[in-house]
């Protein structure tokens, strides 16, 4: 069962009716949109039309959290990433640049500071 198009914006409500807690985010361009990881292991940012940053908070050693990240209606956004990710492959992810286009990412915490981050879809 579909909640959503892929023209709709991501929205917590929405994803909370696919059965899970999340917590949405709609930053503004060049803000940083700081994911409490207390409140949810699920987090869905909708991009503005510029970059941002994220920033995390509470998070705790051994979580397991996911980012959905859908771009704007003109794509190529960028994300200045929190510091301590140790990237699949040893590089950090590219963003998909297609408007309305969405990448998920999950990540690891594995000491404080310290996390493993893997690719969960891209260009969805």
């Amino acid at each position: 069962m579909s909640y959503w198009s892929a023209d709709d914006e991501i929205t917590a409500d929405k994803l909370n009716q696919a059965g899970a807690n999340y917590s949405s985010y709609t930053p503004a361009g060049g803000a940083t949109a700081t994911l409490d990881l207390s409140d949810s292991d699920y987090h869905a940012i909708q991009m503005p039309s510029g970059n941002i940053t994220i920033a995390l908070s509470n998070e705790v050693v051994g979580q397991i959290f996911s980012i959905a990240i859908k771009q704007d209606g003109t794509g190529s956004r960028t994300v200045t990433w929190f510091s301590g990710i140790a990237w699949t492959g040893g590089t950090a992810i590219t963003l998909s640049t297609g408007a309305g286009k969405t990448d998920v990412l999950v990540f690891r915490c594995i000491a404080a500071g310290s996390y493993q981050g893997f690719i969960g879809g891209l260009n969805i």
